[in-house]
């Protein structure tokens, strides 16, 4: 009997000592310069350590990112072709699960006036090789 409810009790107990993974998720769209949804525009999220993911725009212009930790800051920004949209920042101090952004596409800004730039490389799995300006 006390055996029984010994293991009972574990039971019961032992999955509320578990630590529990909070997580966020970030969703979108993006739009063209004339609001129209930007299909296949890709979007990056950055993260405050310098993790990058990436995600296709469909058709509608929609993305998302899940399993976002809630304990990091991210910025997200859409490239087009020649055009990009301005990056939008999520805190960790954010006590939001959840948030949905818009990304309007706009003709990408020149180099600084003094020519330097800081620009990343991503390969895709395909072998296509895309530069970023780093931010």
């Amino acid at each position: 009997m006390r055996r029984n409810l010994c293991i009972w009790f574990l039971a019961a107990i032992v999955p509320t000592l578990a630590p529990c993974q909070n997580f966020r998720r970030l969703t979108g769209t993006v739009l063209l310069p004339d609001g129209k949804p930007a299909q296949g525009a890709v979007v990056k999220l950055e993260s405050q350590t310098g993790e990058i993911r990436t995600a296709l725009s469909t058709a509608n212009g929609s993305f998302q990112f899940s399993s976002l930790l809630t304990d990091t800051d991210y910025q997200v920004r859409a490239r087009l072709g020649e055009l990009e949209s301005e990056k939008e920042k999520w805190s960790r101090w954010s006590s939001r699960k959840e948030r949905e952004v818009i990304l309007k596409l706009r003709v990408r800004r020149a180099a600084n006036s003094s020519g330097n730039r800081s620009t990343a490389n991503l390969q895709h799995r395909d072998g296509v090789v895309e530069t970023f300006d780093r931010f």
